[in-house]
């Protein structure tokens, strides 16, 4: 289930997305994509009065969704990221749109406070999956709406071991890409309703993949070593083929019981 995100990893956290704020508002990994609109799609047809996405980035997923609501409150743990999503929606003009440094296991909003709240992302970096969803419980609204989009492991343990070794090569402060069932596990702890309505594979270009996140050179020939030693399986499971490769990505929906 993992622990309580230390002092230490919550530097480490600010500091490897602090240097990558920048190449998140352009990277089309995040600044493009089906999800997106299947988000606004889950948000429902309904115009929430106050919204709140975690681990909101280069706001992203905020500036999708403002539409859906009045008010759209963004919270990351790291301050250049908070910096260059609120520059983000000034260029863009969306005055619904806040943000704020926070954590996730531990939301600075009273209970009650949001009928949608959206998580784009960010989950592999949770260390305590389970107090966050517990935490969106009490702020959510009655029958209000919990959609994360993630990376997930999948379900053969090879695979699983794999994909989370080449992850934290690349990038140290990645903690898991949790599996379906964990998610489903931490949703109904939670009193939250669990469905998936999409599942694909998220395609990325290796050089982009290492660049976004300055890995350094070491590290990058190293995973080069282990993506070009990977067993037929491992290949086939995350479409490995020359500079490309997918991870297993799902849209995961959960509603306030």
């Amino acid at each position: 289930m993992g622990q309580a995100m230390s002092e230490r990893s919550y530097k480490q956290v600010q500091k490897q997305f602090g240097r990558a704020a920048d190449a998140y508002t352009w990277s089309p990994a995040f600044a493009e994509g089906e999800d997106l609109g299947w988000l606004v799609e889950q948000a429902g047809a309904e115009r929430h009065a106050y919204a709140l996405d975690i681990g909101t980035g280069a706001g992203h997923a905020a500036f999708a969704l403002a539409p859906c609501a009045q008010q759209i409150v963004g919270l990351d743990i790291t301050p250049q990221m908070v910096q260059a999503a609120l520059r983000n929606a000034g260029e863009r003009g969306i005055e619904s749109f806040s943000a704020s440094v926070g954590n996730a296991e531990h939301l600075p909003f009273p209970d009650e406070s949001f009928s949608l709240v959206v998580c784009r992302y960010t989950g592999h970096h949770f260390h305590n999956p389970a107090r966050v969803v517990q935490e969106v419980a009490r702020v959510l609204t009655a029958a209000g709406r919990f959609l994360v989009v993630d990376n997930t492991s999948p379900d053969d343990a090879a695979a699983d071991r794999w994909i989370n070794t080449v992850e934290v090569l690349r990038d140290p402060s990645h903690v898991r890409e949790w599996s379906q069932g964990e998610w489903q596990r931490y949703f109904q702890d939670a009193g939250l309703s669990f469905s998936v309505t999409h599942t694909w594979l998220k395609m990325l270009e290796f050089d982009d993949w290492v660049a976004r996140q300055q890995t350094p050179p070491e590290a990058v020939a190293e995973l080069r070593s282990l993506f070009a030693a990977a067993p037929a399986a491992i290949r086939e499971t995350f479409a490995i083929e020359s500079n490309q490769f997918g991870l297993l990505t799902r849209l995961m929906v959960g509603r306030k019981q």
